[in-house]
């Protein structure tokens, strides 16, 4: 027999009986809601008013959806809702009670994610990037960045170090093979009508796997489960007639690791939910154990005989691992010929002296390590120091790191290449401004100098 959140995954009326009224049909009760906005940003109206509709739906004790503002950029304009003091580039939005807009995209918004605006923290959403014909799973994300206001503001620990991304031995093949031992398990966990063996399972490989990987690497993964994996877990409770996203059967590529905690993440949290009802709200009160201890000591109790993989099975998982290791190496080189073949003009920036660039914000999403110190950033990325500013968006940049960590140790030299036009200076006043499609830089003094297509700009 089905446990109960697993026949309800499957049972949509069921799920839709529990709730009384859901995101499904919160997102189609928005007919009123963009009347008499001309049609102009109809999605964002739309997931804003639906998000009313959450009122009362209990997705995680002492979670409100409403209680951050939420800002959305639909590729025109950035609309901002629930907000206590709106920044003043915002005005209200005629016809739409409550919603304050600004032409462009305020800084603030640069991904689905959650942000500081006008000192307040906010979700916030870029609409180009989501699917807008889905509005329930666009409203679920919106919950999802929500929640993790709320982590901020009541679990400011449950956090994880980005620096380890960079530094995450994606190459290594018998790691590799565990990984994807592991994250098979964690689907036929989800799977079967008996998860708690598979469960079991996923725990022993991921002991095996933390035996062989660095403190970082193993609070990475851990402290990314309890942030993103249960932002997750909210997200898939507000569409409850679709089954939680399941681990892939032959395991995620090798170079795939933040995104395989989210789905890790929400995967013990739904177990959770059959094995130890009141978990939620034993974390609100403690919440120092991770994910994995909260299942581990529940698995425990019950005295649960791990299930198996079959030889033949774990021979096939073993091989690959080893070849897709192996293509890591291969595929950054090619990654590396690429960036550099690109046609177009190239903004490089150097730093002579005076120290190094600091990161001050990317898109861990979209960022990838090409070995030693080079990091390739293929949508978003902004460096400061005190004489410069330098903000890219929409394509990619090459950084060579400056310390011994590619990125956290600043950074020494960026290159921008295939760009649309060639940049634009502007020295009329007490900086000099190198704009161009996709790129924003602010430097005080600096030397500038072109050779053909390769504008150089070099920091003393």
């Amino acid at each position: 027999m089905l446990s109960a959140s697993f026949s309800l995954w499957l049972s949509p009326a069921r799920r839709l009986a529990m709730y009384g009224w859901v995101v499904v049909a919160a997102a189609a009760a928005v007919s009123g809601a963009v009347a008499g906005a001309d049609g102009m940003h109809e999605d964002a109206l739309a997931v804003m008013a639906a998000r009313q509709q959450l009122v009362g739906l209990q997705l995680w004790p002492g979670f409100a959806a409403l209680d951050s503002p939420l800002a959305i950029y639909d590729g025109e304009s950035t609309l901002l809702v629930d907000h206590p003091s709106p920044p003043p580039e915002f005005e209200p939005l005629q016809d739409a009670r409550g919603v304050l807009v600004m032409t462009g995209r305020h800084p603030g918004v640069s991904a689905n994610s959650s942000a500081l605006i006008g000192g307040v923290a906010t979700a916030t959403l870029m609409l180009p990037s989501l699917d807008g014909d889905d509005r329930s799973a666009v409203l679920a994300v919106a919950v999802h960045e929500a929640f993790h206001v709320y982590q901020g503001e009541r679990h400011p620990g449950w956090v994880a170090d980005e620096t380890q991304l960079f530094l995450y031995p994606v190459d290594d093949a018998e790691l590799l093979s565990l990984r994807r031992a592991e994250s098979l398990a964690w689907r036929r966990a989800l799977l079967t009508d008996e998860p708690l063996p598979w469960a079991a399972l996923a725990l022993d490989l991921r002991r095996q796997l933390n035996d062989r990987r660095s403190d970082g690497a193993v609070a990475y993964e851990r402290g990314l489960e309890l942030y993103e994996g249960l932002a997750r877990y909210v997200q898939d409770r507000c569409l409850p007639d679709r089954p939680p996203q399941l681990p892939p059967a032959q395991g995620w590529p090798a170079e795939v690791v933040r995104e395989r905690a989210y789905v890790t993440g929400a995967a013990m949290a739904h177990l959770l939910d059959d094995l130890v009802p009141q978990w939620k709200q034993q974390l609100e009160e403690d919440d120092s154990p991770y994910l994995d201890d909260l299942l581990g000591w529940a698995l425990a109790e019950r005295s649960v005989t791990p299930a198996s993989i079959d030889s033949a099975e774990r021979e096939v998982l073993v091989a690959a691992a080893g070849v897709d290791a192996a293509a890591v190496s291969e595929s950054r080189q090619a990654s590396r010929v690429e960036f550099y073949s690109r046609a177009g003009p190239a903004i490089v920036v150097r730093v002579l002296g005076g120290g190094p660039l600091s990161p001050q914000g990317f898109d861990p999403l979209n960022v990838r390590s090409l070995g030693g110190r080079d990091v390739l950033h293929t949508r978003w990325l902004k460096l400061e120091r005190h004489d410069a500013e330098i903000e890219i968006e929409g394509c990619s940049v090459l950084t060579s790191g400056a310390g011994s960590h590619p990125l956290f140790g600043g950074v020494s030299e960026l290159l921008v290449t295939g760009l649309k036009a060639p940049p634009e200076l502007d020295e009329s006043g007490d900086e000099t401004v190198v704009s161009a499609p996709g790129f924003l830089g602010r430097f005080g003094a600096v030397t500038i100098e072109r050779q053909q297509h390769v504008l150089i700009i070099s920091l003393p």
